[in-house]
């Protein structure tokens, strides 16, 4: 027993002493910097761990568009002005990100590299919920993989998802005609066979190990993305480096979690795509663009990325504008009364609108817009 204790004294002195130099240092860092100008915003202690938009959204009441957490370097974009005005017309000085020791340690930024929107540094309250986005350092394979994702899904080429869209919207109503007690089961269905159709060229139910694999990876990316979840690498970073055996270092295990269900998410649907390309079973767009780049390994793991990307992105966001708007017509049943009569007296009864029709039903489009 003496022997034990001699052994972890050194270890535990240690981490004392290095804790404490580092709370000597990070108080002097955190100290503000009267010279520079910042937005207001509360002190970082007040960063919520869950639903944080709604935080978010009582700081732009009371701080204003731009709330900013000087001690964590995070700034907080209240509309979708500001997002605009910074992270479109701006963009070349607002497209790198701050890479955490979570991120790092999950593998998610070697992973995820389009900034469709942003998630965890920098927030829109305006949507909601937080979309993937932002995981790799502005550079010249981010550039590339942005590239490829903008040729891929650019307005011009949208037209080809149009039949799994359709396919996988008439099943959704079926389902949700016949049982609409489980029309959460039904969402997540949906959203889930719409980018694994799209995209891989598989076809999922909702009991598929596919969509059960991608819920609980989003879930798991949900809690390491979020600011205020670890506090004890964020506030200790040199834990990176101990084991996950090491007391307060549990935040490693879930980094390992999270990087092998990524991991899986990253090969499974592919290699399911390949297999049917070359067998000659059903042709997909993943599986003739990494064809076409055959030979160029660095542009197949772009092309894996994208993949991924749709796969997970697509999963988290379509489920939830569905539900959102489900919920907004069951809270208005007026606004719904008046989209589904101009829908009766521009399509009729005998069909289900399409894309085609759009510009025909003025009032649902704009409903559909502000939903």
């Amino acid at each position: 027993m003496s022997i034990s204790l001699q052994r972890l004294a050194m270890p535990v002195m240690v981490v004392t002493i290095l804790t404490f130099t580092y709370l000597i240092f990070s108080k002097r860092r955190q100290r503000p910097n009267k010279t520079l100008l910042h937005p207001p915003g509360p002190p970082a202690s007040e960063m919520p761990a869950e639903n944080a938009w709604i935080k978010f959204q009582q700081w732009g009441k009371e701080y204003g568009e731009l709330v900013y957490l000087q001690e964590k370097n995070i700034l907080i974009l209240n509309t979708s002005r500001v997002v605009n005005d910074l992270l479109e017309k701006r963009a070349s000085n607002y497209s790198d990100r701050q890479i955490t020791p979570m991120i790092e340690l999950s593998g998610i930024h070697n992973i995820f590299s389009i900034a469709v929107r942003f998630f965890g540094f920098i927030e829109c309250p305006e949507n909601k919920r937080f979309e993937l986005a932002f995981m790799k350092r502005f550079s010249d394979e981010w550039r590339r993989d942005r590239k490829l994702f903008l040729h891929n899904f650019r307005p011009a080429t949208i037209d080809r998802f149009h039949p799994h869209q359709y396919d996988k919207v008439h099943n959704f109503l079926r389902h949700l005609a016949s049982s609409p007690h489980e029309f959460m089961q039904h969402t997540i269905e949906l959203s889930q066979s719409l980018v694994l159709s799209s995209v891989y060229g598989l076809d999922v139910r909702s009991d598929d190990p596919l969509i059960k694999m991608a819920m609980e990876a989003l879930e798991l990316i949900d809690e390491v993305m979020n600011p205020g979840s670890f506090p004890v690498i964020e506030r200790f970073p040199w834990l990176y480096y101990f084991p996950s055996w090491f007391p307060g270092c549990r935040f490693k295990k879930v980094a390992g979690q999270c990087s092998e269900r990524i991991e899986k998410m990253n090969t499974v649907p592919f290699d399911m795509a390949m297999e049917n390309q070359v067998k000659g079973l059903k042709s997909s767009m993943i599986a003739e663009l990494a064809i076409q780049h055959q030979g160029d390994p660095e542009m197949t793991q772009a092309v894996r990325r994208m993949g991924l990307l749709s796969y997970a992105a697509a999963a988290d966001t379509t489920m939830s504008s569905i539900s959102s708007f489900l919920l907004s017509m069951c809270l208005h049943p007026d606004i719904q009364r008046k989209g589904q009569e101009e829908i009766d007296r521009v399509i009729g009864q005998d069909r289900l609108p399409t894309f085609e029709d759009r510009w025909s039903l003025p009032y649902v489009v704009e409903r559909r817009a502000v939903w």
